[in-house]
């Protein structure tokens, strides 16, 4: 009980990235601690900006669109389509191999190799879909949840993508065997909001197997900073230590 009660009135002290607020009342404080740092981050995604615009015109930005929604459209129409991807029981998601393959080195590579029957028989037993896809056209996904295989494909086609707390995991873990690697960033970037008592040791494993240094570094330092809470909370004693 003295344990329990120790964890709810103790204070925890939260991890801050350059991705955090800097609200904290005042705002001093932790402007001064982190203000040059985000300063000079807003500095380069304006300048960042400022560039695509002198280059993009706004015919170009017009063209762009139009040529994104139109293939998003042909996909969701089957209009061209060249590829499936199947998840098992769930419908088959039409897609086009050149889209997928701007998105991810993984699928260009995918579609473009040229195998001998002795490799193509060592990837197939390598890779659980194979690189069957190369030439059936069809890309099987049993690994993965059929929501999750539909972000991927909504994201190479538009860019978009909804993050929550029960999908985060997944997205990340598919972004990153199939390499998109900007959503993979991202994953991680809201996943550095969501460290806690409860998860700062899963995430930072998860980290560590999926190379996210942003991640790992404020998930150990969180656990650094409130380790003696978290030796007292449940999820610390479900931890496993044998290394598996």
């Amino acid at each position: 009980m003295e344990d329990e009660v120790g964890i709810e009135n103790a204070e925890i002290h939260p991890v801050l990235t350059d991705d955090d607020s800097t609200s904290n009342g005042s705002g001093e404080s932790l402007e001064n601690g982190l203000g040059t740092r985000r300063s000079r981050k807003r500095r380069k995604v304006q300048s960042r900006s400022e560039n695509q615009a002198k280059w993009e015109s706004p015919s170009q930005r017009v063209c762009r669109q139009q040529v994104i929604s139109k293939l998003n459209k042909f996909r969701k129409e089957g209009i061209m389509t060249d590829v499936v991807i199947a998840v098992p029981e769930h419908p088959d998601i039409n897609a086009h191999k050149i889209v997928l393959a701007a998105a991810s080195p993984f699928f260009q590579t995918m579609f473009q190799v040229k195998i001998n029957s002795f490799f193509f028989n060592f990837l197939s037993r390598f890779y659980q879909s194979g690189m069957r896809e190369s030439t059936s056209n069809r890309v099987e996904m049993p690994q993965i949840k059929y929501e999750t295989a539909l972000s991927l494909v909504e994201f190479a086609y538009c860019g978009k993508y909804g993050i929550t707390a029960e999908n985060a995991q997944n997205l990340l873990e598919a972004a990153d065997c199939y390499q998109f690697h900007m959503l993979k960033e991202n994953c991680e970037s809201f996943l550095l909001s969501t460290i806690d008592l409860s998860n700062c040791f899963t995430l930072l494993k998860i980290a560590d197997f999926r190379v996210l240094p942003r991640l790992s570094s404020a998930a150990l330092t969180f656990a650094l900073k409130n380790f003696s809470l978290i030796t007292k909370s449940p999820a610390f004693t479900e931890l496993s230590f044998t290394g598996q």
